[in-house]
């Protein structure tokens, strides 16, 4: 006797509106993570609590305080499946790179703009990003996880980089939580790179921690920029 295959369960796509599921993209594609008046600019509060009551949005305590990202049953919603995810300490970095650059007034430069050089393209594979800073252009990056950039990550990376950097004349830049983890090393290839301390401050929430995630690493899809 054999038995019936029944399908796999399903869950039911949570319901939102086009102008939402707009905001949940960039949410996930392009913010990383969510400071509280974000959310409820983009989504009113009302609502917002409604995706943290329901989950598609979560909270995550980090060092510059609570910030809110999509969940698995908020990428079911914006993109149709919940089965992979870029990790969460892909978008928490993401997060505090925007919201450093942000508070610093510095920018990315438009790949479109004429002043765009092009040498984040001397680097595949890097998460450097040529960007308009107060030190001048310079390719920059962030790290929030792990309490920024190691030792071995900073010496790796400027064995990889150093010597097209100096015959360039470039400038690398790395935005760190952590006022001394790696400035000796740093100070060691200044030459090329520059670490710099920046925490931003996101303010407390008044929601409840109900949502709180560890921060996994998975394949991602779709890929955030």
């Amino acid at each position: 006797m054999t038995r019936e295959k029944r399908p796999p369960n399903r869950q039911p796509v949570p319901l939102i509106t086009p102008g939402e599921k707009q905001h949940l993209t960039k949410l996930y594609m392009d913010d990383g993570a969510w400071t509280y008046s974000e959310a409820v600019s983009f989504l009113g509060e009302a609502r917002f609590r409604e995706m943290l009551q329901d989950r598609l949005l979560g909270r995550q305590d980090t060092e510059m305080g609570p910030v809110y990202h999509l969940l698995a049953r908020g990428r079911l919603a914006a993109f149709g499946t919940a089965d992979e995810a870029a990790s969460l300490t892909r978008q928490l970095d993401l997060a505090y790179l925007r919201l450093s650059m942000a508070e610093l007034g510095w920018r990315f430069t438009d790949k479109t703009s004429p002043f765009y050089r092009g040498f984040d393209k001397l680097f595949p594979g890097l998460k450097f990003r040529e960007a308009e800073t107060t030190l001048g252009r310079v390719l920059l990056a962030g790290k929030l996880s792990g309490g920024g950039y190691s030792v071995d990550g900073i010496e790796r990376l400027m064995r990889q980089v150093k010597s097209t950097a100096l015959s360039r004349n470039l400038l690398f830049v790395i935005l760190t939580p952590h006022a001394r983890r790696g400035q000796q090393r740093a100070q060691v290839h200044s030459s090329a790179l520059r670490l710099i301390h920046h925490l931003p401050r996101v303010g407390g929430a008044t929601l409840p921690a109900s949502t709180r995630c560890q921060a996994t690493r998975q394949t991602p899809t779709p890929t955030p920029s």
